[in-house]
Parts: C-alpha cells; structure tokens; sequence
C-alpha cells in the first residue's frame, strides 16, 4: 500500500511540473523584447566627408549609412545643436525627442599629421639634386607646421622652385601640400643646411672622477656648426679618462671635461726610482700636485727634504731624472 501511494505521489509531480513547464513556455513565447530607446552620439568620430545617420544616433535600425551633413575638415570640430538633431530625427522618423535645449553632438573628423619633419624629408630629398649631402640638416625658417590631412587620402607633397647658393648654403622653395585634392595648398620655404658630423656623448650623467668606458658611450649626430675647437670627436678621446668636471647625457663632452686617470694625488707619499743602465735606486718622497701616466709633477724627498721633478710611471711611483736627483741621491 505504501509502494501504491509513493508511486501514486511521484506521477501527480511529475504531470505537475510538466503543465508548468509548458506554461512557462507559452508565456516566453508571447513575451516581446522592447528595443533599446533611441539616443545621441554624443561624441563622434568619422574619416569620410559626410555625417551618417548612424552617427549620430544610437539604436536606429534603418538609415544608419545616409548621409546627413558634410564633416568637417581634418583635424577639425563641429557641433550639432539640439534644433538640428530634433529636425533630422522627424525627417527620419526618428523616435527621439531632446530632454533640454543643451542637447547637441560634436563631430570630430580623423586625421593623419603632416608636420615639418615630413616636410623636411621631401625638401631634403629635393636639395641632394643641388649638391647638398644626404647627411646634412636642413633647417626650415618657419615655426613649427602641423597639417591635418584627410585620414582617407594619402598625403602626397611635392617640392618645385627649389633655388640653392651653395656659398651661403640657403635655399628657397614651394612646397605643394595634398597635391591631388581639393585642399591642396602651397608653402614658401626658406633656410639653410647645415653639414653634420657623428661624435660619442655618455649615456648617463656621470659625476667626477668616473672612469669613462665604451660601455657609458653612444655616438649622436649633430651639426659641425655647434662644435668647439676643443670639442671630442672620438670615442677613442673618451674610453679610459676619467670624468674631471660632470658630464651630462647627450652633450657635447670637451677636452677639458676629461683626463687621464689620477695615479699619483697630491700629499700621497710615492716611491721615487732612479734608473741607470746598471742600477736602480729607491727612496720615498711626497707628492706636491696630482699626476696621470706621464705627467712630469714635483715630489719632495722625505729624508733630504730636497724638491725635484718626475714623471709618473704608475700608482704611487714616479721615475725621476739622473740631473734632478743628483743632489737628493747623493744624501740617501
């Protein structure tokens, strides 16, 4: 009876959950999605020449690619006020109404940059046809251009009139830019070109008394017409000295900047030789002034008390003359 009854009980539940189901489909079947409300674009972006529809509403489904106002120009903004966004939405049955006299979208027209340096290229290019080298700097009389160019075209400059007085190294040209379009215009160029030369500067700053190796070098070019007389030209000028007054990165190092590495410093007590082709004699003295390899510095004998001059032969050591030492040898 037991059985009957469970068996009974399961059957009614499951009749149960399946005239549910049914119903729970029959209700999703009737139930309708209502479509998101139409809104404003409030900040556009568009590369063609037109504004489209689509821009500037969110959530249309017909009309989106009609074309509804010129872009603006390169690089540049417009602004939609709410009267023309209201106007366009009735003449496209539109279901969009403004919530406030403020409503309006800005369009923005992409572009692609033409700056002085593109400029520059195309001039320098035409130049080389003069006799200038492709390794010199051409320098443009005219502050910094920045061009907005359609991002849809390509950019084509062309440079004509090109006039050079390779004595004075300045030039005269036209530059013609967006050859081809509508917005083509025209730039007088004028300048001059300067030759350059590539020389080493550190990497880092470097503090005085580092010791400069390849490793803290990079080599930059740079116009001649900046270098001094004493100015380094030549890694090999650099590796091995060491820094005498801080060396920024990146800057022109001069000889002044470096030296040879300090081997004797002033007050060190030194060991001083005398070399014969038979003998070789020592003492100690002390050192009067700071000396690299090679350079002559006076020391003072510590026993004679005698100031003679040496060259510097390592740390610490100095080699004196046969004729600066007699007397100080002669009392050792």
């Amino acid at each position: 009876m037991k059985k009957f009854v469970l068996s009974f009980a399961i059957g009614l539940l499951a009749i149960t959950n399946s005239v549910y189901a049914e119903q729970a489909i029959s209700i999703t079947e009737n139930v309708q999605i209502a479509p998101a409300p139409v809104s404003l674009n409030r900040m556009v972006t568009v590369e063609g020449q037109h504004v489209l529809l689509g821009d500037i509403f969110n959530n249309i489904s017909e009309n989106t690619e009609q074309p509804v106002a010129f872009a603006p120009k390169a690089g540049k903004k417009s602004i939609f006020e709410m009267k023309w966004l209201y106007r366009t939405a009735r003449s496209y049955n539109i279901d969009w109404k403004p919530i406030s006299k403020f409503d309006r979208v800005t369009v923005k027209r992409a572009s692609q940059i033409i700056d002085n340096e593109t400029i520059k290229e195309k001039l320098h290019e035409a130049l080389t046809f003069h006799g200038v080298s492709s390794d010199a700097e051409v320098a443009i009389n005219k502050r910094s251009t920045i061009i907005h160019a359609p991002i849809d075209i390509e950019p084509k400059i062309t440079i004509n009139n090109v006039s050079y007085n390779k004595r004075l190294r300045r030039f005269t040209a036209v530059a013609e830019i967006l050859v081809g379009t509508p917005d083509a215009f025209q730039m007088y160029l004028r300048g001059k070109v300067f030759e350059t030369t590539v020389i080493p500067v550190v990497l880092d700053n470097m503090p005085q008394g580092e010791l400069i190796t390849a490793k803290d070098i990079k080599m930059i070019t740079i116009r001649t017409d900046q270098l001094r007389h004493n100015s380094i030209t030549d890694s090999t000028q650099l590796i091995g000295k060491e820094v005498r007054r801080m060396i920024r990165s990146g800057t022109i190092i001069q000889m002044s900047n470096v030296q040879n590495p300090i081997m004797v410093s002033k007050g060190r007590m030194v060991t001083m030789f005398l070399k014969t082709p038979f003998m070789t004699l020592t003492t100690r003295g002390k050192a009067l002034e700071n000396g690299s390899d090679g350079d002559i510095i006076r020391i003072q004998n510590i026993k004679s008390k005698t100031i003679v001059q040496g060259t510097v032969t390592g740390a610490d050591e100095i080699t004196v003359s046969i004729a600066e030492t007699t007397l100080a040898m002669n009392r050792m």
